[in-house]
């Protein structure tokens, strides 16, 4: 999903979320930090602050015995991509 001119991804078989700049700057989450995550989102509107990321975690595919994974976890963020400073900060790092 496109933020500041950059784009969040998850990585799938890492467990992690990964930002790249329109620079090619990286920044990612610990591998492992999720569940397989397979999708994320922030959340919009009068609901959600700017700092909430939400992110899908499969779990182990064909994989039905256990919840492992198979949720949907909201993380809290100390940053609003929403914010145009912020945007501006993440794009003067390099």
């Amino acid at each position: 999903m496109p933020y500041c001119g950059g784009i969040a991804v998850t990585h799938f078989v890492e467990g992690q979320l990964v930002y790249q700049s329109a620079t090619g700057e990286k920044f990612a989450t610990p591998p492992l930090s999720f569940k397989f995550p397979s999708s994320l989102a922030f959340g919009k509107g009068n609901d959600y602050a700017g700092d909430e990321l939400f992110v899908t975690e499969k779990g182990v595919l064909r994989e039905m015995a256990t919840n492992y994974g198979n949720q949907l976890t909201k993380v809290d963020m100390d940053f609003d991509l929403g914010n145009p400073n912020t945007c501006q900060a993440i794009n003067e790092l390099n």
